[in-house]
């Protein structure tokens, strides 16, 4: 849980920085290669596969079969930005959804330190929480995806063919409609929100 903090909390200030300041990648979202992106990926990457060779060690203890998918599909995903250095907005975009796990930590570290559910350390820590979990995963994988997947097509469309190359085993999501696109991308964004509400929000 401490790495998962300290990660949470390194990789959310850097994408932050990259979102706001990082010129290559809002001038072409598609194609950049940006180093702080690799960077923070990389970051997350290594977090990644540390953790799910902990799961996998300790299943009887912590192991999820959705949370060991969710772990799979992500570092397929980020192995393209590391690779091919393509898609670097798409990346930095789903890692600030980081901002909030850094206080969905600390609800559990005062559940585990005796703190009532109502003392104010805890709500104080509550109000943060769930402002940081609807403003950093609600809003920025759900209402922003179609804007995320307009951008993407709009980028494919004005690549050149040696371009396309780079996606490798995602050229048939590039011939993909958008709308068509969207409802297949539905199902893991949904998914990602449906086991922080499970094991946070509701769990309250």
């Amino acid at each position: 849980m401490a790495i998962q903090e300290i990660h949470a909390f390194v990789v959310g200030l850097l994408c932050l920085y990259i979102f706001l300041f990082d010129e290559a990648i809002q001038e072409d979202p598609v194609w950049a290669d940006s180093s702080l992106v690799k960077l923070s990926v990389s970051i997350t990457t290594g977090y990644l596969i540390s953790d799910f060779l902990l799961m996998v060690y300790f299943w009887d203890f912590i192991g999820e079969n959705n949370f060991l998918m969710h772990h799979l599909a992500a570092l397929y995903a980020y192995c393209y930005v590391l690779s091919q250095g393509i898609l670097p907005y798409f990346a930095n975009f789903d890692l600030l959804s980081e901002f909030s796990t850094t206080f969905l930590n600390q609800q559990w570290f005062l559940q585990v330190l005796g703190y009532h559910k109502l003392s104010k350390s805890s709500l104080d820590n509550g109000v943060v929480m769930a402002a940081s979990f609807f403003l950093a995963r609600i809003p920025g994988e759900g209402l922003l995806q179609p804007f995320v997947l307009c951008l993407w097509h709009g980028g494919l469309r004005q690549s050149q063919p040696g371009h396309l190359l780079r996606l490798g085993a995602l050229q048939p999501l590039s011939r993909c409609h958008e709308c068509q696109a969207s409802k297949s991308c539905a199902p893991g964004m949904s998914e990602k929100q449906r086991w922080n509400w499970k094991h946070w929000i509701l769990k309250e």
